[in-house]
């Protein structure tokens, strides 16, 4: 097992993976909702560096993937 996880909380995880661009709240109520993946221990809720930037990764790999169409000037997104 790896022994060098690095465990963030919402407010680490807010600044230093989305650089501020998410609020810790959002963080959290997406951990609540289990669209990002995250670790609760009692009451705290913390997220794992390299899980998050993971996440990230595919996430951006199934949105480069799917197909873009224009559609009469519009663009769609399949």
């Amino acid at each position: 097992m790896d022994q060098n996880k690095v465990l963030l909380t919402a407010e680490e995880a807010a600044q230093r993976v989305f650089g501020g661009k998410r609020s810790a709240w959002s963080l959290l109520q997406d951990a609540k909702k289990k669209r990002l993946p995250s670790l609760h221990i009692g009451n705290r809720v913390f997220f794992e560096l390299n899980s998050l930037n993971l996440y990230i990764e595919q996430q951006l790999q199934t949105s480069l993937a799917q197909e873009v169409t224009m559609v009469d000037g519009i663009r769609k997104i399949d």
